[in-house]
This record gives C-alpha cells, sequence and structure tokens, in this order.
C-alpha cells in the first residue's frame, strides 16, 4: 500500500517557517541570510535562531532542510562546508545541493550529514538517480517537466537497484505547487546573459522569462496574437488532485515552491495541501486565493502545450469570482480636464468575497487594462456587489479576488500563536530526554512518522526494514539518513586525495601566480559542426577536434560509421529522460569519445568505459567538482561561460596541484544555449498536431525579441524541444592566450549555432594564433560580442 508522502513547505524568514509549522507541514526547507542558496534575495533564517526553530519544529514532528543549492565558487568551498557543519550543529536534517563538489566535500567532512540533491542538478531517469545514490545521495528532487508514469518507473527502478546492490532506495523528491520555470533547471542562463550576469546557478534570477517578447518569423513581423505577449511564461503548478497517483508512484515527498513567498501564502498553500493529504477536502480555493498565475498539472499528465502556459500575463490571476455586468457614473460628478468618469461597477458573483478582499476587475479583450478595488462588505454567489472605480469598466470584465482578509487573518492568528509558543519554551520538555541523546532519538521518530500513515481509505500500515534501517542510522550518527550512501568505490575516492587536497589549499593558487604564458604546443582547436561537410571544412582550416551535433540526429548505423571514420567526437543532449535513451545512449554504446550534458550519460559512459567529456550545462565551479567528474569517467570538462577568467585559473591550478588529468574547455566563438524548454516556444503562435517531428514551421528561422530588442535565436527539434541562444556570437579569439595561461587546452569554435562560413575564419584565426604561441591577438569577428560578454569572462556572475 502506498505510504503518504511527506509535507514539503518553504520559508523564507522566520515568520514563513512558523506559518509552514501552523499548517502542518512535514518538513521545512529554507536558507540562511547570507548563505549560498538560490533564493539569495530572500530574507533567510539568521544563523543565531536556527537552533531555536530547528529543535521547535522537531519537537512538532516536522525536519528542517536548509538550501545550499547554487554551483559554488572555488574560493568559497571551505567557507561553505564549515557553514553547513555549524548548520548541522544547530540540528538540521538535511542539506539540499546543486555542486557535484560541494556533495563530495559534505560526504567527505559530514559523512552523518544527509544530502538530498537538488533539481538543479537537472536530474531526470533512473540511471541518473542511481549515480546520485551511488554518491551518497539520500534523495533527489526530479526535474519538474517529468510525468507520472516516468516518475514512478523510476522508483521502480530505483528500488530494484537498491535490492540488488544490498542498500536502501533514493527518495524521489518531486515540486507539486508553485512557480514552474520554462527551462530546465540548472541549465538556463537567460538571466546571466540578458541581466549583466545574475545567474540563476547562483540563485540570483531576474526572471526574464516573465517579461514579454515578441516571437518573429524570416519576415521579421510579430507572429503571436497581441495578447499573448509573454511567450516563456508558464503558469503556477499544482498537483493536488494528483495526490493518490504520485503516492502510488513512490514518491516520498511532494515539495510546494515558494521561499520568495510570504507566510501568508506559505500558511494557506500548506493547509490546504495538508487537508487535501490527509482526506479533508482538496480546499482549491484556498489555492486559488493565494497568489497564482493560473494553474496547471500538465506536466504530470504528460503534457507541455499552450495548457501549460501564461500568455497573456505573469501576475497573480487569483480566483474568478464574477464577472462585471454594468456601470453606473457618480450622480453629479462632471470630469474634468480629461478626467475620465468614476462611478460604480456592478459584479456579478459566482463566489463569496468578504470585505477587505482586493478585487481585480479586467477585460479579457485589454489584459494590460485593469483596476484592483477593495471590496466592501460581504457578499456571496448569486448577489450583485458594487464597487467604486475611478473609470468605466466595460461589462465582460473578469473580476478576480487576489488578496483574501480571511488567509491574511489566518495565518497572522497562526503565526503569532507559534511565536507565543516558541517563547514559552514548554515544548523543549517534549522528547529530550535530558540530553542530546534524547533529541537525537527525537530526531529519528520524527523520520519515522513521515511518510508512515496510509492515504485516506486505506486500512493498515506495518514499518519495513528499511524504515526500521533508517532509524537505527538515525540514532546512531545524530543525522537522519534514510540512505547511508556506499560510495561507487574505492577508486573514486583516491588515496591520496586528503594529501592533493593539502596541497592544492596551501598552494591558494590565483591569476597572479600563474606563469604568463603556458606553453601552446597541446592546445587543441576544437570545432563544433552539425555534419560531415562542416567537419572536412573546419578540419581543412586548422580545427585538430572536430565535435558532432547530435540533437537532430539518430544513432543509426550509418551515422555512427560516419563518425568513425571522421573521428569526430558526438556531443549529447542536456536533457535525458527515460524516452531520450533509444536516441541517445547508441551513441555511448558505439565505443566513440563522447561529450554528454546529463549525469545519467556520464553513468552509461562509465559503466561502457567509453572516454567522457562533459559539457558546460553540468557546471565546475570548484577543483572538487572537477575532481568528482573525474572520478565518474570524465576525462575533459567544458568549463561555463560563467566562470571569470580569474576562476577559470584558480580552478587550473588547484586542479594541477591535486594532479587531476581533466582536461579543461572553453567555448571561444559561438552564441551560448541559454535555456532548454520541453514546451515548444512556437505555440505562442501556430496550432499545434503534436507531430513535431514533421512540422514545417519548426525548421523556418525564429527570433524571441526582448523589450531591449535582442534578437535571440529560437530553435525547436523534433521532439517538441525549443532551445533559445544568445543574439549575437560571443568572440574570444582575442582572449585566447589568457585563457591558454589560465590552463584552457581546448578552445571551441561552435558553427552550430553560428554559420560554417564564419566559423572557418575563426578557426583560421585560432590556428595563426596557436602557430604564434597566441603572443598575438586579432580583433574580434564583425558582429560578435565580446564586449557584451567581457562582463563575464573579466568578473563572472556574482
Amino acid at each position: 500500500m502506498a505510504k503518504k508522502p511527506e509535507l514539503l513547505a518553504p520559508a523564507r524568514d522566520r515568520e514563513a517557517f512558523l506559518a509552514a509549522i501552523a499548517a502542518g507541514a512535514d518538513a521545512i526547507y529554507c536558507g540562511i541570510a547570507g548563505g549560498l542558496n538560490a533564493r539569495r534575495k530572500a530574507a533567510g533564517i539568521a544563523e543565531d535562531e536556527l537552533p531555536d526553530l530547528c529543535a521547535f519544529a522537531h519537537a512538532r514532528r516536522a525536519r528542517v532542510y536548509v538550501t545550499a543549492n547554487i554551483v559554488v565558487k572555488q574560493g568559497e568551498l571551505a567557507g561553505a562546508i564549515e557553514a553547513l557543519g555549524r548548520y548541522a550543529a544547530a540540528g538540521v536534517d538535511a542539506f539540499i545541493i546543486q555542486d557535484w563538489g560541494l556533495l563530495a566535500e559534505v560526504r567527505r567532512a559530514l559523512p552523518g550529514a544527509e544530502i538530498h540533491v537538488s533539481t538543479q542538478a537537472n536530474v531526470h531517469d533512473a540511471r541518473g538517480v542511481a549515480l546520485c545514490a551511488r554518491l551518497g545521495a539520500a534523495r533527489v528532487t526530479l526535474s519538474r517537466e517529468l510525468s507520472l508514469a516516468e516518475i514512478g518507473a523510476i522508483a521502480r527502478a530505483e528500488r530494484e537497484r537498491a535490492a540488488r546492490e544490498g542498500g536502501t532506495p533514493c527518495e524521489l523528491e518531486v515540486f507539486a505547487h508553485g512557480a514552474i520555470c520554462p527551462s530546465y533547471s540548472g541549465v538556463c542562463m537567460l538571466s546571466s546573459f540578458l541581466r549583466e550576469g545574475r545567474s540563476p546557478n547562483r540563485g540570483l534570477c531576474a526572471q526574464p522569462c516573465r517579461l514579454p517578447f515578441d516571437l518573429v518569423g524570416e519576415e521579421g513581423t510579430r507572429l503571436q496574437p497581441l495578447e499573448r505577449e509573454r511567450p516563456l511564461c508558464t503558469h503556477d503548478n499544482c498537483a493536488i488532485v494528483d495526490i493518490p497517483g504520485l503516492a502510488a508512484a513512490g514518491v516520498a515527498s511532494l515539495k510546494l515552491e515558494g521561499r520568495m513567498k510570504p507566510a501568508t501564502y506559505v500558511h494557506a498553500v500548506v493547509a490546504a495541501w495538508r487537508s487535501g493529504l490527509d482526506g479533508a477536502g482538496l480546499r482549491r480555493r484556498d489555492l486559488k486565493r493565494s497568489f497564482n498565475r493560473g494553474l496547471t498539472d500538465a506536466y504530470l499528465r504528460g503534457t507541455s502545450g499552450n495548457e501549460l502556459m501564461s500568455y497573456e500575463r505573469s501576475g497573480n490571476r487569483g480566483e474568478l469570482v464574477g464577472e462585471v455586468v454594468g456601470f453606473e457614473p457618480e450622480p453629479g460628478f462632471v470630469p474634468r480636464d480629461g478626467q475620465q468618469v468614476r462611478g460604480e461597477a456592478l459584479v456579478s458573483l459566482t463566489a463569496s468575497v468578504s470585505r477587505g478582499d482586493s478585487l481585480e476587475l479586467r477585460h479579457p479583450a485589454e489584459p494590460t487594462r485593469f483596476l484592483v478595488v477593495e471590496v466592501p462588505g460581504e457578499a456571496g454567489p448569486g448577489q450583485e456587489l458594487r464597487v467604486r472605480v475611478p473609470r468605466p469598466m466595460p461589462p465582460g470584465c473578469e473580476a478576480r479576488v487576489t488578496k483574501s482578509v480571511a488567509l491574511e487573518r489566518a495565518a497572522a492568528e497562526a503565526v503569532a500563536a507559534m511565536e507565543a509558543e516558541l517563547c514559552r519554551g514548554d515544548w523543549r520538555d517534549y522528547g529530550e530526554g535530558g540530553g542530546s541523546e534524547g533529541a537525537l532519538a527525537e530526531r529519528a521518530r520524527c523520520a519515522g512518522t513521515v511518510g508512515s500513515e496510509m492515504l485516506p481509505g486505506a486500512t493498515s500500515w506495518t514499518a519495513g526494514a528499511d524504515d526500521s534501517e533508517a532509524l537505527s542510522v538515525a540514532a546512531t550518527q545524530g543525522a537522519v539518513s534514510h540512505n547511508s550512501g556506499a560510495l561507487i568505490g574505492a577508486s573514486l575516492q583516491g588515496a591520496d586525495a586528503g594529501d592533493a587536497r593539502r596541497r592544492a589549499a596551501e598552494a591558494k593558487p590565483g591569476v597572479s601566480s600563474l606563469p604568463l604564458a603556458r606553453a601552446s604546443d597541446g592546445v587543441e582547436i576544437c570545432a563544433l559542426v552539425s555534419n560531415a561537410d562542416e567537419a572536412r571544412v573546419l578540419r581543412s582550416a586548422g580545427a585538430t577536434r572536430v565535435y558532432l551535433d547530435v540533437s537532430g540526429i539518430e544513432a543509426s548505423a550509418g551515422q555512427v560509421e560516419m563518425a568513425h571514420e571522421l573521428n569526430l567526437v558526438p556531443v549529447l543532449d542536456e536533457v535525458c529522460r527515460e524516452p531520450d535513451h533509444t536516441r541517445l545512449d547508441p551513441w555511448v554504446a558505439a565505443g566513440l569519445e563522447v561529450v554528454v550534458g546529463n549525469v545519467s550519460e556520464l553513468a552509461l559512459a562509465r559503466e561502457l568505459g567509453v572516454a567522457a567529456e562533459t559539457r558546460s550545462c553540468i557546471p565546475v565551479h570548484n577543483v572538487e567538482a572537477l575532481a568528482q567528474l573525474g572520478r565518474l569517467g570524465a576525462r575533459g570538462v567544458w568549463l561555463s561561460p560563467e566562470l571569470s577568467l580569474a576562476e577559470i585559473g584558480e580552478l587550473a591550478s588547484a586542479a594541477d596541484a591535486m594532479g587531476l588529468d581533466v582536461a579543461l574547455g572553453i567555448s571561444v566563438f559561438g552564441r551560448p544555449r541559454l535555456m532548454t524548454c520541453e514546451h515548444c516556444v512556437l505555440q505562442v503562435a501556430y496550432g499545434c498536431d503534436r507531430n513535431h517531428a514533421s512540422c514545417r514551421r519548426r525548421l523556418q528561422k525564429h527570433w524571441l525579441v526582448n523589450i531591449d530588442d535582442r534578437r535571440l535565436p529560437t530553435v525547436t527539434d523534433g521532439r517538441g524541444r525549443s532551445r533559445v541562444y544568445l543574439d549575437e556570437p560571443v568572440d574570444l579569439v582575442s582572449r585566447a592566450g589568457g585563457l591558454v595561461a589560465a590552463g584552457v587546452t581546448r578552445l571551441l569554435v561552435d558553427a552550430v549555432s553560428t554559420d560554417v562560413d564564419v566559423a572557418e575564419g575563426v578557426v583560421s584565426r585560432l590556428a595563426r594564433g596557436k602557430a604564434d604561441g597566441f603572443s598575438v591577438t586579432e580583433s574580434s569577428c564583425p558582429g560578435a560580442c565580446e564586449a557584451g560578454f567581457s562582463g563575464l569572462i573579466d568578473g563572472g556572475v556574482a
């Protein structure tokens, strides 16, 4: 029988934390003020408050998870480990981590800590989950894009793996409610490039995807209807009706998004989900009267069409409660100097409203013109409500409650009650047992209750061996760990890893300590192509290593043979869901060297003994991440364009000090891929029959043009996934000497996102530069954007 999943609530601050506990959350996830986490703009929990809040949560049988879910720079790693150690001592139950280097260091420095792999790590198949489990993760937060069937298949595969290997299955966590990013998490750089280095991978996303864009075609004209001005803006997720299916699929935790949301939102949403999980009713009205952009469960149902999108608006939609049926001008009012007639709008109600509620009036044909008024008194369905308005509102305007005084009052009272109880301190006697052993036992009991109840309508539940083992681990290690996390083997640790790490720390490398130039003899001029003809052209121009983008190529016998004959290295997708295996896995199994964009394919390459490199969408910002990927079989790493030149030099020097034999590469010419969307962006303008492979429109050229008039090329593949690219090529050829001096040995020219004729000239420039030892710099290619990119290569991201 299915266990009841954990209800995991967000907390941006102390007030939201207490609101989540009051509403019945089984666990709370939060960032620490000033810490490294994916919501660095949120206030966070003050570190000195953490011990009391953790103890208070444990007394109420709730767990506490702290987010460390961003990429960590080389200079931040030691401080991050020290901070996580303090948080663990304060009573935190688990850490949510994106960075592969931070994960490895936490396993080494805090062996009793429970690790949850963040959705930012871009894991979305059973192979990726198994890799995380073997690296010591107790839980993986899956990508939002997965269907219920995929989630169930992953859970079954993970249980089978754990049974074969004699371990505990890695838990699966899914986002069940709240905002959805249009891009796969962890691979988006839209904000980094369009908003001056505000990186999603560093917790500073400016959400430019929510802003207006025009989809334009080859003729240069806007293609979408006028009201559909936000082609990248999604509805919010709401899977409350899918609770039975999620539990049956084997989901351990239902995560509610909202670490930027206030306590009122947290209390209302957690309470509604608590009611749904406990079989006391779904309370969808409370969810609709909390902030939402419209609610959808499209991904869980296996779709990603227009039903997923909020094209017309990016703000709160609230709950539809009626419509305007008339307008009465204010008696005796005479407008002057262009004033509009004021008066009363007559609203026919289909749902109850309360005095003080905020009521939005907006006509569907005029989505950008609206008013927000205050409800003057109580009224119910079938009644006519009169509200004062400063201008006439035409019949047909939708009336929506966007703020509920009842929900605000309930949250305020609940938080006040929690604050009073917290201050009294009588909860401290609960389960403490007079010492730390009692506290640890309480934490173990707390962990054991989560998920131990049956869903409504079930009759019985019996604890299994896995649960007993988990409680034993918690009691003996002092940290609840449902998966003690056998690492992939001694070979992954490295006998001299500790000595090498100390040598790297003592070196304290920086750009100033680098030699003026490194030998350029070992530098490879690389090119990325989409076909054999381009490969021949760029090899003739001087490319010594050629990569084949296989995103639009099936791994047929002929294609694989062509790659073999031309000595091409296949470059695989950043998305590797279970249905993608039939297209991607044969490239790995063919025995070629391969570049992987997802840890799932890296795991397969290691299993098959295939030499692999990792794409920049598997970010490496510290030497431990580089070492971790090296232990997993990576022989080369392509660096993120979010790294600064100084950070690249620091990383390379630390790698040298550790004796890591992993080549570092970076793209020096081409358009970076900014987003990968499961939703086809072209649907904002065109109808779709879901037959993406035969769609002729996707073969035409399209651009997304933003409010700054930047034209971002947008390409949809045969599976209906859209990818958005930077408007101009980045040209760092004149920086090649500095990059080589910093330790980069592979310089890539991307002919796929640009033009092969231009790429041919760039490869020739690089070849000449290499012959001169990169002592001579050449000007950038006309039309390229070195200046626009230099803020990242020189300064990196914050």
